[in-house]
């Protein structure tokens, strides 16, 4: 509880000094306790109405029968890229952290007769730290596609009326939202298979 009023206080500060609160779905930014832009209104989906004749999943259910309806979210169909990004990104980036640590503890003889040894061995350290780093972030992408969910579910009860959106295992991790009270909109997204995405 008390973390959860950090986090909440953190915000209310952060909205205060004109900064926008954002998170993460999977790689895909979201910014957080914002207005709806007039476009998003513009496309709100009337949930008494039906919006076409014709289903259109597009793969995302993963189960349904008479009271619910469930999908997983949009990050499912970019799950895979992180994987790939680490395997061939951490082995380059630890070759070069490596060999430039090397070469800054072994310098050249031709560079030290130049007197040049201790620029030449401080950049290598620098280069060194860059690619250290990159392998860091190689592993947080790494736990974007492993050691985590495989998808996020959203569940429509239509007996309850109630939208269930599943996020973490832990405190605040479920967000339930009455369907009713929802702000559903088409969110027109530029299509780009290489990177998972998809006109929405």
């Amino acid at each position: 509880m008390g973390a959860k009023l950090r986090r909440l206080r953190l915000a209310s500060v952060l909205r205060r000094f004109g900064w926008k609160c954002m998170t993460y779905d999977y790689m895909t930014r979201v910014v957080l306790n914002r207005p709806v832009t007039e476009k998003e209104a513009l496309r709100r989906v009337d949930v008494r109405r039906p919006v076409s004749d014709e289903a259109a999943d597009a793969y995302t259910v993963f189960g349904m029968n008479d009271t619910y309806l469930e999908i997983c979210d949009a990050s499912f169909f970019q799950v895979g890229w992180c994987l790939m990004a680490f395997l061939i990104g951490f082995p380059v980036l630890l070759f070069l952290a490596i060999s430039n640590a090397m070469d800054s503890i072994e310098v050249p003889a031709a560079i030290v007769r130049n007197g040049d040894a201790a620029w030449f061995s401080a950049s290598g350290w620098g280069l060194c730290a860059v690619a250290l780093a990159g392998c860091g972030f190689t592993i947080v992408l790494l736990l974007k596609d492993c050691f985590n969910y495989r998808h996020k579910s959203v569940r429509f009860n239509r007996r309850t009326r109630m939208v269930y959106a599943f996020r973490h295992n832990g405190l605040g991790g479920m967000v339930q939202v009455p369907w009713d009270k929802a702000f559903f909109y088409v969110h027109r997204h530029t299509s780009n298979s290489m990177m998972g995405e998809r006109q929405r």
